[in-house]
């Protein structure tokens, strides 16, 4: 009985000190880098399969094309990156805790059924999708390097979400999560033009 105690009690000063110092746990690092690498994977198969007729149409209901989708990610991941490293910059404060948040934040930006209005609509200026993809690879290694900052301290620095307060960790989530909405969307698209 008291080998099953004693790991609970390390358990809870592992957390608790991740906790006071802001900083996260390999776990957590891990759930962001899959999350990452699979909407990377996804991406890319994905525009690999849509032919140069199919990038530009738009749905019949008047919706975005999935090259305005992807102008869209290629234009809010710079400023999503932008916000994370400001919110970082910012001070520490050890008075909050939104650890019990990740769950929320993930459905929020999953949930196609709730819209939010972009700030950032796609323009449809002449990006290729190659210079798309080239932005994309640039800002998600920015993305990375942040991440594997082991002394960064992500849960102690809070930024603001379209849902709400959110600490940097969560604003992480929100990047690969932003991603997999919109290929979300782009699939929708092409379910609807090729149908």
């Amino acid at each position: 009985m008291k080998k099953p105690i004693f790991t609970f009690l390390l358990m809870t000063i592992v957390v608790l000190g991740f906790a006071q110092k802001g900083t996260i746990g390999d776990y957590e690092r891990e759930l962001l880098l899959n999350s990452w690498n699979y909407a990377t994977t996804q991406l890319n198969s994905t525009l690999d399969g849509i032919s140069d007729a199919e990038w530009t149409q738009k749905p019949a209901n008047g919706g975005w094309s999935a090259a305005e989708c992807m102008e869209h990610i290629v234009i809010s991941m710079p400023k999503q990156v932008s916000q994370l490293k400001m919110t970082l910059d910012g001070s520490a404060d050890d008075s909050k805790n939104l650890v019990a948040n990740d769950g929320y934040v993930l459905m929020k930006i999953f949930d196609r059924g709730k819209k939010f209005k972009t700030p950032l609509p796609p323009e449809m200026g002449n990006l290729s999708r190659e210079s798309m993809l080239k932005t994309y690879n640039e800002t998600g290694q920015q993305f990375l390097e942040i991440l594997m900052n082991e002394k960064a301290e992500f849960r102690n620095h809070f930024g603001k979400a379209p849902f709400g307060e959110v600490d940097a960790y969560q604003l992480m989530i929100l990047i690969p999560g932003h991603v997999l909405r919109h290929l979300n969307q782009i699939e929708e698209v092409l379910s609807e033009i090729r149908a």
